[in-house]
């Protein structure tokens, strides 16, 4: 066997070894914390004084959403 042909047999090899590193990387999902679950709790918002009232809340929460709109 020439040079060139082991070259291209080791450049194959290494660029197979590769390619089946990189989709084994893919087959794992994430896992979700429980920090990092959807709380099913409304928000609460703090004023200068503290908490506020949670009617209070969902009106200023109601007029950011409002605000935001396009």
């Amino acid at each position: 066997m020439s040079r060139v042909n082991v070259m291209r047999v080791a450049t194959r090899l290494a660029s197979s070894g590769l390619l089946v590193l990189t989709l084994g990387a893919c087959t794992s999902l994430p896992v979700i914390v429980p920090d990092m679950a959807r709380s099913t709790t409304r928000p609460q918002v703090d004023g200068a004084r503290g908490p506020l009232s949670p009617a209070r809340s969902r009106q200023i929460l109601a007029k950011l959403q409002v605000g935001s709109a396009p």
